[in-house]
């Protein structure tokens, strides 16, 4: 049996196509013969000899694959990540890649650039890993090879103005241009105040996945076809043209680091319609670095490999870890989106207009941030309401979810401790956030560019701490709904203004295509063009805003005016009326009284006339 294995091997080797000698790790499951070398496995782990790549070099990888009817592989290598000098001593695992299947049976060539690669074996069993998910994938003629460079020529300005989004993930309105009096969002705040703020912006789904290939496609989300975190706009509408590609088919170049795309996504879409895209991870495990701190503390005997095994959460996340890390703002993966964002607009040379988006993660959970973001703020001095203990009364129990049980809290109950401690972390996050923000507008500023370049701040959907003893996202009230939005326009004379308008996620889309005087887009978009209001803020496009989660097979949609938000759970026993002007906090649904009767008709043909709309 070993010299079978040895004989397979040596015919393998032997047929790879570049000089350099490197071993394939782990089991060789078959051989096949399609007139070339063939490996089948989950995944191949390559050892590259050191000699041959010097570290911070550019490697060229490509090889052959056979294009099956589901899954994907992704390429990931270690990397040097000058971003970081700290790397220089520690393993820096980077995801290059991910690459979707087709089905077309057929073999494809693929090819991919690493990086500043850093082939050292003293630190990790493997150089460069190609994964494949779920099913195995069969792999040939793999070659790797210094990478050429080209010379590139400082270009003048385009022509077309320049495109730069920042994209938070769970910010809700604790900030303090919106209003928040805790938050402490200096850099944010600055940058609200210099362009265009509106106050009365909403997701179109309060749920990470739905609400970006929503915003991304301009498609109202049962437009999109995305209503989960797990389905893939390419695959769920295949007319739907998204934000970048259409920018890129303009003659835009087009890039985004952290999450931008949600989940894999973004890698799925780096060669389509992202000219670049960088995949960011922690520089360490914060969760492995809390529990050594804890196994430390608690004097535990045994390994703590067990322990952490024991202790640790796993990727369903049984419950909410808040955590003050000891690594820097360049170690977490924010940190380094904003840095791989800076670089590339301090080193963009092309004469091409720029599309550049940069996904911050935080505050979504788990709420990591340094230390030092924990530390400015006393969980003991923070402000908050409790809400009525009979708040759930009066409401449909559709209406909530059980994502509070992942941070402590019950309903019915307020844990004023749980909720602090919650906040305080959730602020940590937010200030952490900023700045990051800060990190990428002093990039924009250096680059030259500032005044040819349009920048957003916006986030994909709200979140609660605490209000309606909910904690998280997926509810339809107006803490998930509500997401803080501004545009600064370059020498726009109503920079500095506030809008009132309402405003949709949906909007960006056709407000990016008019703004620089693009074609539209093959699929009519759900939004409207902002450009209006960033014209003359007293302007108002939009009457309402529509909102729309799932529960199961059914849809809970809902609509907010100047006095209302009503919604409507599937049937006409579920359904919710709230007077926002007096009932900020949604306590009192008045659905089901006589006396708003009318009121209820009213915003029910409301609802109606959005989703003919939609």
């Amino acid at each position: 049996m070993k010299s079978l294995i040895s004989l397979l091997t040596f015919f393998i080797l032997s047929h790879l196509t570049y000089a350099d000698i490197f071993q394939i790790k782990g089991k060789v499951k078959n051989v096949q013969q399609q007139g070339q070398a063939a490996l089948v496995s989950k995944s191949f782990m390559l050892d590259v000899a050191q000699a041959k790549f010097s570290k911070g070099t550019d490697v060229e990888l490509s090889f052959k694959y056979l294009d099956t009817s589901e899954g994907s592989f992704f390429v990931t290598y270690l990397t040097n990540d000058s971003l970081d000098k700290s790397y220089e001593t520690k393993t820096a695992q980077k995801v290059a890649d991910a690459v979707k299947f087709k089905g077309s049976g057929k073999w494809a060539s693929y090819k991919v650039i690493l990086k500043d690669v850093n082939f050292d074996q003293e630190h990790s069993k493997f150089d460069i890993s190609i994964a494949g998910k779920p099913k195995p994938i069969s792999l040939a003629n793999i070659s790797l090879k210094v990478a050429e460079t080209k010379a590139v020529v400082k270009a003048e300005k385009a022509s077309k103005p320049n495109v730069l989004m920042i994209i938070v993930d769970d910010l809700n309105s604790y900030v303090g241009a919106f209003g928040d009096k805790q938050a402490l969002t200096p850099n944010v705040d600055k940058f609200v105040a210099s362009g265009v703020k509106f106050t009365r912006t909403y997701c179109q789904y309060p749920v990470c996945g739905p609400s970006r290939a929503s915003f991304l496609s301009g498609l109202y989300p049962e437009r999109s076809g995305v209503l989960n975190n797990t389905a893939y706009l390419r695959e769920a509408n295949k007319t739907a043209v998204n934000l970048f590609e259409h920018f890129k088919n303009s003659g835009y170049w087009t890039g985004a680091a952290g999450k931008v795309f949600h989940s894999k996504f973004g890698l799925y879409e780096k060669g389509v319609s992202l000219d670049e895209y960088e995949y960011c991870r922690n520089a360490d495990n914060p969760q492995r670095l809390l529990l050594q701190e804890k196994f430390m503390a608690s004097g535990t005997k045994g390994k703590f490999q067990e322990y952490y095994k024991k202790n640790r959460v796993n990727d369903q996340g049984e419950r909410v870890l808040n955590y003050g890390t000891p690594l820097k703002d360049e170690e977490h993966g924010d940190g380094r989106s904003a840095r791989k964002v800076t670089r590339w607009l301090t080193d963009y040379q092309s004469n091409k207009p720029f599309m550049i988006a940069c996904g911050l993660v935080k505050p979504h959970v788990p709420f990591y941030a340094p230390k030092k973001y924990f530390d400015m703020y006393d969980e003991n001095k923070l402000e908050f309401d409790d809400v009525p203990e009979d708040h759930w009364v009066n409401k449909p129990k559709i209406a909530g979810v059980k994502g509070y049980q992942r941070f402590g809290a019950k309903i019915g109950v307020n844990d004023r401790a749980i909720r602090a401690e919650n906040l305080k972390a959730y602020l940590a996050c937010i200030s952490f956030m900023d700045a990051q923000v800060k990190v990428i507008l002093d990039g924009l500023k250096a680059s030259g560019q500032e005044d040819n370049t349009i920048v957003i701040f916006m986030s994909d959907h709200g979140f609660q701490l605490g209000e309606h003893f909910m904690y998280g996202k997926v509810t339809l009230f107006e803490e998930c709904a509500k997401v803080p939005f501004a545009i600064r326009l370059p020498k726009n004379v109503n920079n500095g203004k506030v809008s009132d308008s309402f405003a949709e996620l949906v909007d960006i889309f056709p407000t990016l295509i008019d703004l620089c005087k693009l074609p539209a887009t093959p699929q009519k978009l759900s939004g409207k063009s902002l450009v209006p209001v960033l014209k003359n803020p007293m302007v108002k496009v939009r009457d309402f805003s529509y909102t729309v989660v799932s529960r199961g097979q059914k849809l809970g949609r809902t609509v907010r005016n100047d006095i209302w938000r009503y919604t409507h759970w599937d049937n006409d026993k579920d359904i919710e009326l709230y007077n926002i002007v007096d009932d900020p906090k949604q306590n009192k649904n008045l659905a089901n009284s006589p006396e708003y009767k009318d009121v209820v008709s009213q915003m029910d043909k409301l609802l109606k006339s959005a989703l003919d709309k939609k």
